[in-house]
Order: structure tokens, then sequence, then C-alpha cells
């Protein structure tokens, strides 16, 4: 009877000790699962970080100064951004004075198709070529204007939804720390590098203005050679810059998202500009601009199909050659 008894009390002492034993062990894991998900909560309320969209180039800048036959290369700083410009050293005996040479949408400083037979005549023919490396014009056109405002307001609804969702399940974190964590949220990127075409002009103009300020030696003459898109961008600091002193326009070209007519671009033009028309159609616009003489100076030459522009061969001179001419002359004039 002795034996039995002790058994009993052991099995009741058992008994007895295990609500103990959770009671103790409870709060331990209540905490561990709120820890848990309070982590989750965290990383759900933090934003991926993404990479800065960079200035968007028809060829990769560094292969390109590694790769380009120029007498010599330096770039262009302006804020985060670096542009790359190939000179080339006058060989001609006669010294003419510096060139800038721009490269159309899509291309590059040493693109076959114009820009490098056209860089190699010019530097021939006496010229001191500067070719900067031009950005691709990277904002929303019309057609895709609605479409960028309606993605962003998407993500913009959908992070804000996010975030309400993150601030019920942290209920018990203080309202410093829910302000800090949306604060901390960076902006919805875009989908395009520029914000619109004013903002593409801004850093083009930007450009040139460094690179102009930059040009060694100086000369009397410093004449721009803008072909198609770079035709209407070089209008603006046409305007302001004081150091050009002649314009030429190689089949001048509206860009997508501007202004159709050019009547406040041409507004207070008054260098000498030479202008070669390969398409009547594609250069409408600086057509119609120049019949109402709206750019006013007595020297002015619209030359229509005399020039093939398509493609120039590295044989043909025709094309430097009358730009040099039409330059001598305003010098004797």
């Amino acid at each position: 009877m002795l034996t039995i008894h002790i058994k009993k009390v052991i099995n009741l002492s058992a008994i007895s000790f295990l609500p103990i034993t959770l009671l103790l062990f409870t709060p331990i894991l209540i905490g561990a699962e709120q820890a848990t998900n309070t982590q989750q909560s965290e990383n759900q309320a933090q934003p991926v970080a993404k990479e800065k969209k960079k200035l968007p180039f028809a060829v990769n800048i560094n292969a390109l100064s590694e790769s380009a036959n120029s007498d010599e290369k330096f770039w262009v700083n302006l804020d985060e951004e670096k542009l790359l410009v190939l000179k080339y050293w006058a060989k001609g005996k006669i010294k003419r004075g510096n060139l800038i040479l721009l490269h159309t949408y899509g291309e590059h400083s040493t693109h076959a198709r114009l820009v490098s037979p056209l860089t190699e005549q010019f530097s021939k023919l006496g010229w001191q070529v500067f070719v900067p490396n031009l950005p691709l014009e990277d904002y929303p056109f019309k057609n895709e204007q609605k479409i960028e405002e309606s993605t962003t307001a998407e993500n913009e609804n959908a992070d804000a939804e996010q975030t309400q969702q993150v601030a019920s399940t942290n209920s018990s974190e203080s309202s410093d720390t829910q302000k800090a964590t949306q604060e901390e949220q960076p902006p919805i990127p875009s989908l395009y590098f520029f914000k619109d075409g004013k903002a593409f002009q801004s850093l083009f103009s930007n450009y040139l203005e460094q690179l102009i300020s930059q040009i060694q030696p100086k000369s009397n003459n410093l004449v721009i050679v803008a072909n198609e898109n770079s035709a209407y961008w070089i209008l603006e600091l046409a305007k302001t810059n004081q150091t050009i002193s002649q314009i030429v326009l190689l089949h001048p070209q509206l860009p997508n998202n501007v202004p159709s007519e050019l009547k406040e671009s041409f507004s207070g033009q008054t260098l000498p500009v030479y202008v070669f028309i390969q398409d009547a159609d594609q250069s409408s616009a600086f057509i119609r601009a120049f019949d109402r003489n709206l750019w006013r100076t007595p020297f002015q030459r619209i030359n229509y199909n005399n020039v093939s522009l398509p493609k120039v061969e590295l044989e043909n001179y025709n094309l430097s050659k009358m730009i040099t001419g039409w330059v001598k002359t305003q010098e004797k004039n």
C-alpha cells in the first residue's frame, strides 16, 4: 500500500507542474512571434533602392573614348554628368579657325555616315574641329506623356496604400518612427532621363557653353555645323553666345514634342547662316521660317539638294569646301 501511495504523489506532482511550465514559457513565445511580425513589417516598409538613371548615349562613351582616333579628347563636366569631346588639329596650310560639328539623334561623334568624313575633311582644310558626343533625346513624346503620368500616379497610389497597410500592422510603433520611415522613401523614378524637351534643351545648351569656354586656342571664327535634330537644339545658344561667328544647318529637322513653328526660336537670330536642304518635307518648318524672314542677317544662304546629305563620301570635299568658301567670303566683306 505504501508503494502505491508514493506513485500517486509523483503523478500528481508532474501533472500540476505542467501548467506552470507553460505559463513561464508563453511570454517568451509570444514575444518571439511579435518580433518576427515586426521584422516582416519593417522589411515590407523598407523601399527597394533603385539605381539612378544614367544619361543615355547611342554608344558607350568610355569605349568610344578609348577607340576614337582623335588628336586629343577631353571631358565636359555638368553636375554629376560627364560628356566626351573629340578634338582634331588643323592640318591644312591655312588656319581657318575653330569648328564644332554636331551629330544627329541616334548617332555619335565618330559615326561613319557624315560626322567622320566631314571631320577629316574640315581638319585637312585647316579647321580645328571639335566633335562632342551628344546624349539621346530621352524625354516623353506627346503620345507617351499621358502614359508616363498615369504610370507615375499608379506607383504613387500603390506606395501610399502600402504605407497605410504597414502603419496599421505596426500600430505599436510611435508616430515619430512612422514619420521617419515615410520621409526615407525615395521618389518614384521616371521612365525617362529628362522630364521634357525643355530639360533636354537646358543640358544641351549648357554642354555647348562649357565646350566653347574650353576651346583652345581661340580664333575669330567659331563655326557650328549642326546636322538634322541638332539644328534645332543649337538655335537657343546661337542667340545668346557671342563667341559663335557662323551657323551651318545640314538637313535641319524638328525633334519630337517641340513647337512646330520656329517663330520664337528664329526671333532675335542675327548670325550668318548657311542652310542645306535635302528633303523639303522634313525641313518644312525651317523653310517656312526662313521664307518669313524671321532670321535677320545679310549673310544668309539656302542650298536645295545640291549636296547629298544622307551620306558623305570621304573623297568628296564638295560640302566642306562650300562651307569653308562661304566663311572666307564673309572675312573679305
